[in-house]
């Protein structure tokens, strides 16, 4: 399936507050390596922000379930440069087996690239993929010091639910039904964010453009049926 989503949809072009322009695809069995490599550059505190315990190696187990996905009960995208092979971000929610309309949600984003939007980017086109998949709630768990994550869930929900538990978060957030827009993403307001289908590259709506973007992607046939973000 992720090959036929990848055939179809060739990604999403942002262009960040920084300036640099970033692709969002789907994720791919063959990422393996990237998704490896990635991880392994992360900085301690990035990794740890993101397993919630110091982790920058990924067994091969690891790497077979969060490579070879289905896109309906677990779905994940990534972000690279443009024509290049280097990791920038990987986002993904897995669905609840005892509440289907639930999913909890992980983003994590390359040192070099936080705090420049990519994050909010990569939520805002998770949440509309859930939304098509039944999906009305986001849930995650954080390190209090990730303050980051709290700042995302906000964004997803104006009535998110945040509580500490000892030395986490625990996240939940209700997925608008049709938002027409991240109305507290910035980032969207001033970024140049293009659709592209097969090799062809067409301008689209900035107050639409996850939804626009991604239509074609949560849209095709779908096979049988960890958290922190910067």
């Amino acid at each position: 399936m992720a090959s036929r989503l990848a055939r179809t949809v060739g990604g999403v072009s942002v262009r960040l507050d920084n300036g640099l322009e970033i692709v969002i695809r789907p994720l791919r069995p063959s990422d393996k390596p990237l998704l490896a490599e990635g991880i392994a550059r992360l900085s301690p505190r990035s990794a740890r922000f993101r397993f919630l315990a110091p982790k920058n190696r990924l067994t091969s187990a690891e790497l077979r379930y969060l490579t070879e996905i289905d896109f309906v009960d677990h779905y994940a995208l990534v972000a690279e440069r443009p024509g290049g092979r280097r990791l920038a971000a990987v986002g993904r929610w897995v669905r609840d087996a005892e509440r289907p309309d639930v999913a909890e949600v992980a983003i994590v984003v390359g040192d070099h690239l936080q705090r420049q939007g990519l994050g909010t980017a990569l939520a805002y086109a998770l949440a509309d993929a859930a939304r098509a998949r039944g999906i009305g709630r986001f849930t995650g768990t954080a390190l209090t010091e990730n303050a980051a994550a709290a700042r995302l869930f906000r964004r997803l929900s104006p009535h998110a639910d945040i509580r500490v538990d000892g030395a986490t978060y625990e996240l939940s957030a209700k997925l608008a039904a049709a938002p027409a827009a991240p109305p507290a993403a910035p980032m969207f307001a001033r970024s140049v964010i293009r659709r592209q289908t097969r090799s062809t590259w067409r301008p689209c709506c900035a107050r639409s453009a996850i939804r626009c973007a991604w239509r074609s992607c949560t849209s095709l046939p779908t096979g049988a049926s960890a958290t922190a973000a910067r």
